[in-house]
């Protein structure tokens, strides 16, 4: 049937080829073994229990009823696993047990990219898996029906959950399972088809957008038409069809589809949604009427021959024309599409090979019982579509073919494709298709366990291994089989144990998966895969097949063999491509040694001469040619021929044919091949030449055989012949390098010396003597190099000849360029013939780096022996410093770190202390004669007399520490030694003396006796010119020692050597005599006096024999002093006989003898007084109160001077003034009223105590006077007291007690007591109005510039009061109110008449006034209005004037009658007495001369009252009330004429009208004077007006007037010498403000003072002030020093926290460093009124008290130092401040910072004990207070202290007690020394940074020191760490550190770095603020070759947006940009 329904055509067979995509790791399976029945046998369900068959059957009838047999029994043959392709080919799911993967085809389905997590299922067949129409969805049911719904990677959607279900029953299984295109809107994704085994159908709307949800669509059945449910369903996307399948329907009026069970179904839009399509021969034939009603089948048994066949599987062509359909019997059928006509059938047995099994089965014994039940194995289990015509089958035995549609003939071969069985196919896609396979395995036999659990019911095709049973089932009867059956029956009826059939144990299995492809191929792909699987045989068949290169096989199969001359004759000979061969021959390295030779030479011969000439003819078509050998057998035989003679026979006639073939050669002609086969044969040739140097370097043929490595030779024979012998010289390979240098001398003896030089330094010289260069003397007798003796391997080839090389253009020698670059020094030494001082260079060179490299003196040493014996001149000094150097290594134990170079730099004396370093005293002796002599002997063949200097300056230098080896030495030289180390006395002598003295240790004195026992004595031995001077020295040296025992015996030890140095000091002698006393006097318990007497007899033995530049009155004067401090009262009394107490007594002489050694001195009168007051002021110090034992010693000390001096006095007084402060009841101790500089405070303290302290004024004055108050100025403080006393006493309202201390204030004219004075003169409960007046007069006086206005009010209105009373008395003089009483009198009696002329109108102004003035001044507070406002009425003035201008005649209303009329006629000048000394006889009014005697002030005329109360009152009402003055002023200047001329033109000049002055003139005398006089007047008057710059006329009239002066001079006028200063200051802009200041202190001292200091803190010249202090008329209080003196201690007062002080100073070192800068300028100048010494003296205590802080204390130092030169003395004890201001708590003494070595060592022991963060940070400050270092052994090393304290600081980074960043914190220390001298050096920032690096998290400090450093090498440092540093370290670096790298220049550096973009990106960010151009730095980055970066910052700078910062785009702008 099959042949008539088929086209007769044969298709061409496919090629293919098969490939293992994935293979998944094996899984363990379990299965239970038993008989095999299946649950679904209706038999077995009867028999089990009826009920229940019944019931399951009628639930489920007629559509729900069991499934199909056949279905089940193929499903249940299927493996477990799917896979299911996409419909595009390039996404596959497989189903696994517990997850669906999801796998892509870009890597052949290599690669998971998503995997769905699914339950496990118990029946994994009835699952289904499909794809999406756009592939982006997998739906997966199992067989439950659950749905559940994934995306690609894997994510589960959402769940559909079955409508019902049962276990065991698969009818809700999927049988479709289709996800189709959604038209039903736009927020649906997909509408998934479920159509299940049952028939039934659900549609569901699936959206899988934000929200994954479903929707159910519709539902439909096919129960109808299937009554026992479905098989398959597909979909048609074409025609819309939904194909279905099902079991045949055994109707044979029904079409053949239909029959068959496949019906087609086209969805409608509406219900039923699906409607049947009718088929081809539906259409064709005639419809059968069928019924409305169908009678459902009952079957209550099934037979397996009544079993009915139906659809299994179904597939679509790829064109949707064919469906290919398996059924249940094995049945394959073809149907067109959608005519659903059978197209083509074949039954199971009708099909090609279908009862093959695989060959494979047989011989496996695992397999071999499936034969017997091969029949399951021949149903076809999955079909699928190749293409249009062909199918794809597979079969449950595992066979697979591709068959075509017409025949079913297999296109894949004879043979099928075997797989595992039941394989799972993919359609066809792309030229093959997937298939899934499953390799079941038995696990191996263990102990197996009994386990009761099911594996489930389906394991598909692994069954087979659960089918059947063990051997012993096999063997099992017939009948025991049937009875097993029986028995099983039984027990399904009866259910009863005894019938159960036995449990057998669980199998274990291995379940393999693997994924395979099967892809077409083409021939040459095919043919290529058989050779890469070693396909040999069938890949030359293809070869020959498809005329395909065989080479490649024969290449293969060379490859794979090892090279020998079977493989090369097999493989390499059939090889035709010439260029292949010869690469193989090149290149190959075989794995022995005659194999590598054979190769070699196989390729030469195919490079020969006949190839060439070939090549040239074109006859080789680029294949191998081999030339032909010379035939021996043409020639004539000979028997006497020996092989000797046949082989030289045999090379002639080779010789002879090269010679004729080379002749046909014409070298210049070669074509590019002929030249490639040259280059080629010259390379072999190199190889075997490599191959038998190689040889030579095993050790000949025979050990090459043996000891041949391909690797190496490999590298060997390629390599650089000089790095081969470089490498063998590392190696110290001496015979490979010999070999080298005999084959290979041409390439390497000119780099022989570079060579030999990379020999290890730890490799003896004599190794490799026969290596080293030779030098003797040649023919001519000159010396030169012996030359090596080189070989060869052969002849030379025709190819080596120059003809051939220079057409080839090959460069022969090897580059050796890179042998000097890391050591270019060595070129010096590149000859194949070096001169002899070359080859003496060269080995000084090579010892000497021996020693610097390997530490191995003797190699170096040997090396240069060598030399020497070679005749190598030039190498005596180096031997004689490498025995040295053996000697400190190997003998003297030396330190390990010492080189050569070292050694040589050293001196003499440097390298012989590091000989005798580690000599011990026991060995020294014999060390000294084994090391020291020889050494010297050594130094003295350099240098004559070096030996004798040596051994000086060695044996001083450790007599300098300790004199014990010294001493041996000595001891070894004494004059009755055999053997001595010094021979000669002088030297012996010298040396000794030198020694001790030099010895700085004070416990030593019992070695230098022992030395000096050492030396000759006089008379010894021959003498020279120094023998005598030497034996004084040595007298000298008993003497020191002498004193030295004395110090010794009072315990105060000292060195000799300060013995020696302090005899002729003066202060240093002192000091030592002073420090013995004392040490005498703290001895406890304290000595007697008879010690103390002997302690003064050693001090005058030591100052006799020793110390004679001190006096015997100096050591008495020593020693009393000490008495006087001991403490002991009755060392006192002993002080007092030992000295003078009283001037009387110096001048009479002593007659006690002391000890009978004559007279004993006494200190004289002056030190005695000196020393008691230093005592007894000690002792007043430490009291602590008046009644204080040491207060008794200070009395007792100073009643030892009888006659009582001023200054003992002033310490009596200071003690008595401590009971009268007690009596005071002021408690405190008598130093703080030592210290307390302001001595007043202590009065003040007794008045705040007692409140009538002001009724006590003589106590106070006396205590005052005790206390030195004001020092010796009596005035000065009696002022101050009284002052106090007239305060308390105004406060105590006790006014008349008041003014009787301020009368006596201002009787002493004391200034600072107006304010005192001001306050009782301005009290309105004081009545005296005339007091109080005097007291203003007083306070406006002396009181400063702003209090002056208030004053003056206050004096007006008193004044007012006055001049009142005054104008009434002078018009009533009866009534004349001369008291307060006297007023009230007055004012009562207002109508008493009084006397005189004028008495009626007087009386009635009095009368008018009276009443009304009187009233207000009785009353206070109104006082001054109410006197103005009586003033202020009109008639008051016009009766006053009215009462003037009757009187005007001569003499009316003048102060006095008579007064002037001496000089009436103006004859004589007038002027007032001050100025009598300035005219020329002028007339001076006697009345008013009050310097001529004691006569009272002259009385006021009425005029001048009249004048001064008008003015007061125009005044006070602010011009309110004008006063008529012209009559007043013209009778003043009238009465003035003769008396003051000055005075009357000063009236005159202030009358408002200026005419008004001729009424005066008028009536004066007509004399010239007078007339002088007037013309003045005028020509005044007339200039203020003709002179237009003058704006206030008074300026000018008052510049003349002399009334100002009067009252200048009054008050102390300026000299005028000094007028033209005044006017210095006056009109010098800067100065101003001092000019107005001095103006306003009117030269008051207090305040030209203060004028003065406040000039000194400006920083003010000091000759400025001293100009201003001469101005003020200095006295010796007042001086630029005490100016000075002041302003400092201010400053100093403000830098100690006084809060007072710091309101005036806010800048206080800026102050300071201005005054010093001004004293500094000042004594640049030569003067010297301040120095210094002046300011180091002020400023010492400051910087001294260590309660103060101590930066502000460093500071002031710093200051000085900077400014001044100091002397060293000074320095050092600036020094010693410095460091005791850092060193609070630590007591610090000259001794311990002196010299550099000592400040360090107080360093290293500070550091030692330092913990805490603030104690380091106290070393910073102390190091900074420090000079720099300068010993170049610490400054630049890891010695420096900085480096140091950053290590001891960084050690401490784990301790808890340091909370704080200790990387910034050395950061931060670093840096404060930038800008001053401790910067620190390059190396030890380095250091620093190594440090740091060390720590974990300090790496950005560290780069930032390293960057910031500006060192080369640093910053290359920093580089190379950058470029190493991690992403994640690159994050985390701050801003801070990307500028300083930037500003360092590194951006190019670190551009391979993880950091480059954060640097790029802050430098685009900040290049503005860091001023950093972008542009320069994408130039250098452009220079440096980084071109796409310098492109990228161009673009990103210039704001282009990143999407189009690209590659090629940064390459782009760089041409136009840059």
């Amino acid at each position: 049937m099959a042949e008539k329904s088929i086209l007769e055509s044969e298709d061409e067979n496919i090629l293919y080829d098969l490939l293992i995509n994935t293979e998944w790791p094996p899984e363990t399976d379990t299965q239970i073994r038993g008989n095999k029945e299946h649950s679904t046998s209706v038999i077995a369900k009867a028999v089990a229990g009826p009920f229940r068959f019944i019931l399951h059957y009628l639930w489920y009838s007629p559509s729900s009823s069991s499934l199909p047999p056949g279905l089940i029994r193929l499903a249940s043959k299927q493996i477990n696993w799917q896979l299911v392709l996409a419909s595009n080919g390039k996404l596959l799911a497989v189903v696994q047990d517990q997850c669906v993967e999801i796998r892509s085809a870009r890597d052949d389905f290599g690669s998971i990219i998503g995997k769905c997590q699914v339950p496990k299922d118990p029946s994994p067949q009835w699952r289904r898996v499909a794809w999406s129409h756009d592939c982006a969805l997998l739906a997966y049911a199992d067989s439950t029906g659950t749905v559940r719904l994934f995306d690609l990677i894997g994510s589960e959607l959402f769940l559909i959950p079955p409508v019902v279900s049962f276990p065991g029953d698969f009818s809700y299984a999927a049988a479709g399972l289709i996800l189709l295109e959604c038209t039903a809107g736009a927020q649906w994704s997909a509408e998934l088809l479920v159509i299940t085994y049952g028939g039934g159908l659900r549609s569901y709307l699936v959206s899988v957008g934000a929200n994954p949800s479903f929707q159910e669509n519709h539902s439909f059945s096919f129960s109808t038409h299937y009554s026992h449910g479905i098989t398959s369903a597909i979909y048609h996307p074409v025609h819309r069809l939904l194909l279905v399948g099902g079991c045949e329907a055994g109707d044979e009026s029904v079409p053949m589809a239909s029959g068959c069970g496949i019906t087609a179904w086209r969805a409608l839009s509406g219900a039923p949604h699906y409607k049947q399509v009718a088929s081809y021969e539906e259409h064709v034939n005639t419809t059968q009427k069928r019924g409305y009603f169908k009678i459902p089948s009952f079957r209550l048994f099934s037979r397996q021959g009544d079993e009915k066949d139906g659809v299994f599987r179904m597939s679509l062509s790829p064109d949707g024309g064919v469906l290919a359909v398996i059924h249940f019997s094995g049945r394959l059928s073809l149907w067109e599409i959608p005519s659903l006509r059978q197209k083509a059938a074949w039954s199971q047995d009708q099909q090609p090979g279908f009862e093959e099994i695989n060959p494979e089965w047989k011989t496996s014994l695992e397999k071999r019982k499936k034969i017997k039940d091969k029949e399951q194995y021949y149903p076809l289990m999955d079909v699928n579509w190749w293409s249009e015509d062909m199918l794809i089958l597979a079969r449950c035995s595992g066979s697979l073919t591709v068959s075509s549609v017409r025949s079913l003939r297999n296109l894949l071969g004879k043979s099928c494709e075997w797989f595992e069985p039941s394989p799972r196919l993919t359609p066809a896609h792309g030229g093959g298709f997937l298939s899934l396979e499953c390799e079941v395995r038995l696990a191996p036999k263990r102990g197996r366990l009994e386990s009761s659990q099911s594996t489930g019911s389906g394991h598909g095709g692994d069954d087979e291994y659960g089918d059947g049973d063990s051997d012993s089932d096999d063997e099992s009867s017939a009948k025991a089989r049937y009875f097993g059956y029986i028995k099983q029956g039984l027990y399904y009826a009866t259910e009863m144990e005894r019938f159960a059939p036995p449990r057998k144990r669980p199998r274990t299995v291995l379940k393999n998966y693997r994924l395979v492809s099967l892809r077409s191929t083409t021939p040459e792909e095919l043919y290529q895969r058989k050779i890469d699987n070693e396909e040999y045989g069938e890949a030359l068949s293809l070869a020959h097949a498809y005329n395909l290169d065989s080479d490649l096989v024969y290449q293969r199969q060379w490859r794979k063999s090892t090279v020998s001359i079977a493989s090369i004759q097999d493989y390499l000979s059939k090889i035709r491509k010439r260029s292949w061969v010869l690469h193989e021959c090149a290149e190959r390295v075989p794995e022995n040694v005659d194999a590598a030779k054979e190769l070699l030479q196989f390729g030469l011969k195919g490079t020969d001469l006949e190839a060439l000439i070939a090549i040239g003819n074109g006859e080789d078509e680029g294949r191998f040619i081999l030339p032909g050998d010379v035939d021996l057998d043409d020639l004539p035989y000979e028997d006497f021929l020996s092989a000797e003679e046949e082989a030289d026979l045999k090379k002639e006639r080779e010789d002879k044919k090269r010679k004729e073939l080379l002749a046909e050669v014409h070298f210049s002609r070669l074509t590019l091949e002929q030249k490639e086969l040259c280059r080629s044969r010259l390379k072999l040739l190199t190889y075997l030449d490599r191959l038998a140097t190689y040889e030579e370097m095993l050790g000949g043929p025979h050990a090459a055989e043996e000891r041949y490595d391909s690797e190496f030779f490999k590298t060997f024979r390629s390599q650089n012949i000089i790095a081969s012998a470089l490498t063998s010289a590392r190696e110290s390979n001496v015979q490979a390098l010999d070999i080298l240098f005999t084959y290979h001398g041409a390439e390497l003896l000119k780099h022989r010396l570079a060579i030999i030089n990379n020999f290890p330094e730890t490799t003896s010289p004599h190794e490799y003597t026969r290596l080293l260069p030779e030098a003797c003397l040649d023919e001519d007798g000159v010396l030169a190099l012996i030359p090596w003796d080189e070989q060869r391997h052969r002849d030379m080839d025709w190819c080596e000849a120059e003809e051939c090389r220079a057409v080839l253009d090959l460069n022969l020698c090897d580059d050796d360029s890179f042998l000097y670059e890391e050591a270019p020094e060595l070129l010096r030494f590149r000859s194949a013939s070096p001169p002899i001082p070359v080859l003496t260079d060269w080995y000084l060179s090579r010892a000497q780096d021996i020693d610097s490299c390997s530490r191995q003196v003797d190699c170096a040493l040997s090396l240069v022996r060598l030399g020497k014996e070679r005749e190598i001149p030039g190498l005596e000094s180096l031997c004689d410093d490498l025995v040295t150097m053996e000697t400190l290594v190997y003998e003297a134990s030396c330190e390990l770190s010492l080189t050569l170079r070292d050694l040589q730099q050293l001196s003499s004396i440097h390298k012989l202390r590091l000989l005798m370093k580690n000599s011990s005293a026991e060995r020294y002796v014999k060390d000294a004669f084994q090391w020291l002599v020889p050494f010297l002997h050594r130094c003295e063949g350099q240098t004559a007399g070096a030996a004798v200097a040596l051994l000086r300056e060695y044996l001083v230098g450790l007599a300098q520490q300790d004199l014990t080896l010294a001493l041996v030495v000595f001891r070894q030289s004494k004059p009755d030694c055999q053997q001595k180390l010094i021979s000669d006395p002088d030297q012996l002598m010298s040396v000794a003396l030198e020694c001790i003295y030099s010895c700085e240790r004070d416990n030593q004195l019992s070695l230098c006796y022992d030395i000096l026992e050492c030396l000759p004595q006089r008379g010894y031995g021959p003498e020279t010119d120094i023998t005598a001077s030497l034996h004084d020295l040595v007298d000298r040296l008993e003497k020191h020692l002498s004193v030295s025992e004395v110090l010794e015996k009072h315990g105060l030890q000292k060195p000799i050597s300060y013995v020696r140095n302090s005899e002729s000091s003066l202060g240093e002698a002192h000091q030592l005599m002073v420090k013995l006393c004392r040490h005498t006097g703290r001895k406890n318990p304290p000595v007697n006096e008879m010690v103390w007497r002997g302690v003064l007899q050693d001090l005058l033995d030591i100052q006799q024999s020793v110390y004679t530049c001190v006096t015997p009155e100096t050591c008495h004067q020593v020693f009393v002093e000490s008495l006087l401090c001991s403490s002991r009262v009755e060392n006192l009394r002993l002080a007092g006989q030992l000295m003078h107490c009283s001037q009387v007594s110096q001048d009479v002489p002593a007659s006690v003898s002391y000890r009978g050694k004559g007279p004993a001195l006494r200190v004289a009168y002056d030190q005695s007084v000196e020393l008691v007051l230093a005592a007894a002021r000690e002792y007043f110090n430490s009291s602590t109160s008046l009644t204080d034992s040491c207060m008794g010693l200070a009395r007792a000390c100073l009643q030892l001077i009888t006659d009582g001096p001023p200054a003992v006095q002033e310490e009596l007084d200071l003690i008595s003034a401590l009971c009268q402060l007690e009596d005071f009841g002021v408690n405190i101790l008598p130093l703080q009223v030592r210290l307390r500089s302001d001595r007043l405070s202590l009065v003040k303290e007794c008045i705040a105590q007692c409140p009538t302290a002001y009724r006590q004024s003589t106590t106070l004055l006396q205590l005052a006077w005790l206390l030195r108050v004001a020092g010796d100025e009596a005035d000065q403080r009696k002022g101050q007291v009284l002052t106090l006393l007239a305060e308390q006493a105004a406060q105590c309202l006790d006014y008349k007690a008041s003014y009787i201390h301020c009368q006596d204030l201002m009787a002493a004219g004391f200034s600072p007591a107006w304010e005192v004075v001001s306050v009782l003169g301005q009290c309105e409960g004081y009545g005296d109005l005339a007091a109080r007046q005097e007291l203003l007069a007083f306070s406006l006086t002396h009181c400063p510039p702003d209090s002056i206005h208030g004053l003056l009010a206050a004096s007006s209105d008193l004044a007012t009061q006055m001049l009142y009373q005054a104008v009434n008395h002078q018009m009533e003089p009866n009534v004349t109110p001369a008291t307060p009483e006297a007023e009230d009198s007055s004012a009562t009696q207002p109508g008493t008449p009084s006397a005189g002329s004028s008495g009626g109108r007087a009386g009635d102004l009095l009368q008018r006034t009276t009443a009304t003035t009187m009233k207000v001044l009785t009353t206070t507070g109104m006082t001054t209005k109410a006197v103005l406002t009586a003033v202020g009425d009109h008639r008051w003035w016009k009766d006053s004037l009215n009462y003037l201008r009757p009187l005007q005649g001569p003499g009316t209303g003048s102060g006095g009658q008579g007064a002037g009329l001496d000089n009436a006629g103006l004859e004589r000048q007038a002027c007032g007495p001050f100025y009598q000394e300035l005219h020329h006889n002028p007339y001076i009014d006697p009345s008013q001369d009050v310097y001529a005697g004691c006569s009272g002030v002259p009385q006021e005329n009425f005029a001048e009252v009249l004048l001064r109360t008008g003015k007061l009152a125009e005044t006070k009402t602010e011009g309110g009330t004008l006063f008529p003055a012209t009559e007043v002023l013209l009778q003043l200047a009238n009465d003035a004429f003769p008396r003051d001329m000055t005075l009357a033109l000063s009236y005159l000049l202030a009358l408002p009208q200026v005419l008004d002055a001729n009424k005066c003139f008028e009536k004066q005398a007509h004399s010239g004077l007078s007339l002088q006089l007037a013309a003045y007047y005028y020509s005044l008057q007339i200039y203020t007006r003709l002179a237009p710059c003058f704006k206030d006329k008074t300026n000018a009239l008052y510049q003349v007037s002399s009334r100002h002066h009067q009252h200048v001079l009054s008050e102390g006028f300026v000299c005028g010498r000094h007028l033209d200063r005044v006017c210095l200051y006056l009109f010098q802009p800067q100065l101003r403000g001092y000019s107005h200041a001095y103006d306003l202190s009117r030269s008051e001292r207090s305040k030209v003072h203060r004028l003065a200091v406040t000039m000194a803190t400006d920083g003010q010249p000091l000759g400025r002030i001293g100009e201003l202090l001469a101005v003020a008329g200095g006295s010796p209080e007042l001086s630029v020093k005490s100016v000075l003196h002041d302003a400092v201690a201010r400053v100093v007062a403000t830098l100690s926290g006084d809060p007072d002080a710091e309101a005036d100073y806010p800048q206080p070192l800026t102050v300071l460093e201005a005054m010093v800068t001004a004293v500094h300028n000042h004594v640049q100048s030569g003067d010297s009124a301040v120095t210094s010494d002046d300011l180091l003296a002020w400023l010492r205590p400051f910087c001294g008290d260590a309660a103060l802080p101590v930066r502000p204390r460093i500071s002031v130092l710093q200051t000085l130092e900077n400014s001044f030169s100091l002397r060293d003395a000074d320095v050092r004890l600036l020094l010693l401040y410095r460091t005791r201001a850092v060193l609070q708590e630590r007591p610090v003494e000259m001794e311990d910072v002196e010299t550099e070595d000592q400040r360090y060592r107080l360093f290293l022991d500070l550091l030692g004990s330092a913990r805490k963060w603030e104690e380091f940070q106290q070393l910073m400050l102390l190091l900074q207070a420090w000079p720099p270092m300068m010993n170049e052994e610490v400054v630049g090393t890891e010695r420096n202290p900085w480096v140091v304290l950053s290590s001891a600081l960084l050690a401490l980074s784990q301790s808890p007690e340091v909370q704080v960043d200790l990387g910034q914190e050395v950061l931060s220390m670093v840096r404060s020394l930038y800008r001053t001298k401790h910067k620190l050096p390059a190396q030890c920032v380095g250091h620093m940074a190594a440090e740091l690096q060390g720590q974990t998290g300090l790496q950005q400090p560290a780069l930032k020191l390293m960057a910031e450093s500006g060192d080369a090498r640093l910053l290359l440092l920093t580089q190379d760490q950058i470029n190493s540093m991690s992403e994640e370290t690159a994050l985390s670096c701050d801003a801070e550190l990307l500028s300083l790298l930037l500003d360092a220049g590194l951006l190019v550096g670190c551009v391979p770095s993880a950091l480059y973009p954060l640097l790029s990106a802050h430098l685009l960010s900040q290049h503005q603020r860091g001023g950093w151009d972008v542009e320069e730095a994408a130039s250098e980055l452009l220079s440096a070759g980084h071109g796409p970066q310098a492109g990228s910052l161009l673009l990103a700078h210039r704001g282009t947006h990143p999407a189009q910062v690209t590659f090629s785009t940064a390459l782009a702008v760089l041409k136009r940009w840059l």
